[in-house]
């Protein structure tokens, strides 16, 4: 019996050993811990086919692109008469309108200046017919301006203001209870809509200006000199009898000036006489 008492203290101390064995290993065991890559973690839901198809493709981007296109030359001509018609000929045959003509002289050369409106695919063909008979091409420039950005930057903004707008005439019908509220919101719908309208207006100048390009074309030909018309100079017999008949005119005016006031000259004539019977 006294064993059993010495044996079961030794069994608890052999077992609380071991325990803190157990705890001492684990405290000092290494736990690997897997790298995890979160970015790969998070599901991001795929676009849609619908927003897919929206999403215009680089080739499709570089089509829409709109370009501005004007050009200037100046041309020698063998008769500007016939050129001019032929300008005008060729311009209406692919849809353009000639917006100004200036004609002028001068001693050495008779030239035209031509402004050309043409639509935006017609113009490189027409700007090549407008020179193929010239005599001599003393310049031909082209310029191209990208307006793109500031078209689309243009028709982004008018978007957002036309949803701010649209917000607002809700608010005023629905919301605006007080007076002072209806009147800032008239306000606001007020500055916007003038806002949206000066974007529309920029945006059709820009649709307008990408839809039909500009031609100036200077045709001129080249003539003898010739001198200027000497100024006419009457002769003395000719001013004298201008003079004389400048001389009648004016004894013809007094004299209808006088018969203008009869009125005056007769009853005063008549009131003299009275007068002088009287004394």
């Amino acid at each position: 019996m006294r064993t059993s008492y010495l044996i079961i203290p030794f069994l608890l101390l052999i077992i609380s050993c071991a325990d803190q064995g157990a705890d001492f290993s684990y405290a000092n065991a290494k736990v690997e811990v897997p790298n995890l890559n979160y970015e790969e973690e998070i599901e991001i839901e795929p676009p849609s086919t619908m927003e897919l198809n929206a999403l215009p493709s680089i080739d499709e981007t570089l089509l829409n692109r709109k370009i501005i296109k004007s050009a200037n030359c100046r041309i020698q001509v063998e008769n500007i008469e016939v050129s001019t018609q032929q300008i005008q000929e060729r311009t209406t045959a692919v849809g353009g309108i000639v917006s100004n003509m200036d004609f002028n002289s001068d001693k050495h050369e008779v030239n035209n200046r031509i402004t050309i409106l043409v639509p935006n695919k017609k113009f490189e063909q027409l700007l090549e017919d407008l020179t193929v008979d010239a005599k001599f091409i003393n310049y031909k420039k082209i310029t191209s301006t990208d307006v793109s950005e500031e078209f689309v930057d243009i028709q982004s903004r008018l978007a957002t203001k036309k949803q701010v707008r649209d917000r607002y005439t809700e608010i005023l019908r629905s919301r605006a209870a007080t007076i002072n509220e209806i009147f800032q919101a008239e306000e606001k719908i007020r500055v916007l809509q003038e806002e949206i309208e000066a974007k529309e207006g920029r945006l059709n100048y820009l649709q307008e200006k990408v839809a039909h390009s500009t031609i100036q074309i200077e045709i001129y030909e080249t003539v003898f000199e010739q001198s200027e018309p000497i100024a006419y100079t009457a002769s003395i017999k000719n001013q004298f009898v201008d003079s004389f008949a400048s001389g009648w005119n004016v004894v013809l005016n007094i004299i209808l000036v006088l018969i203008s006031f009869w009125p005056l000259l007769f009853f005063g004539g008549i009131g003299f006489l009275l007068f002088k019977r009287m004394r």
